[in-house]
């Protein structure tokens, strides 16, 4: 049967073998599972995705929808549908700490603010100015470049 095959590429050798089985052949057994692959065991034993980070939150404040800022999806922020702002657990995208970004922050960045409805804290406060300073850097370094530029053609 292997060299039925040979030519076919997996999906195709995939596709054969599974409609070659009849209702009787298909096997009764199915081996064993295991525990779980390393990326399951790891994703358990991650604080941020236990179920006490899935309850309702002890602290959370009211949304207002009429202060959001305007967007053009159509669909509607979980925030909103529930009514209220949770506390929302984060891991820093620059450290890996686990932080958390608190009902009444999320209120600031989406009421006052008028942050994105679809954007989340991704970032710590310490790695939040750090990326802040790097950007202003940056752009320091790009317009004394430009006005350079701009001085050598006059």
């Amino acid at each position: 049967m292997a060299s039925r095959f040979r030519s076919q590429s997996t999906h195709q050798r995939r596709r054969l073998t599974a409609l070659s089985w009849s209702r009787h052949e298909k096997p009764q057994t199915t081996p064993p599972r295991n525990q779980g692959t390393p990326r399951q065991t790891r994703r358990a034993k991650n604080p941020l995705r236990r179920e006490s980070a899935y309850l309702p939150p002890r602290r959370h404040r009211a949304s207002d929808p009429a202060l959001l800022s305007p967007t053009n999806s159509y669909g509607t922020p979980d925030f909103v549908r529930r009514g209220y702002y949770p506390d929302y657990p984060f891991r820093c995208k620059g450290c890996g700490k686990a932080g958390i970004w608190t009902a009444a922050q999320q209120r600031w960045w989406y009421e006052q603010a008028h942050g994105d409805v679809w954007t989340v804290a991704v970032r710590c406060r310490p790695c939040r100015q750090q990326e802040r300073s790097r950007k202003m850097e940056a752009r320091r370094i790009h317009l004394e470049g430009l006005a350079a530029k701009l001085r050598l053609k006059t």
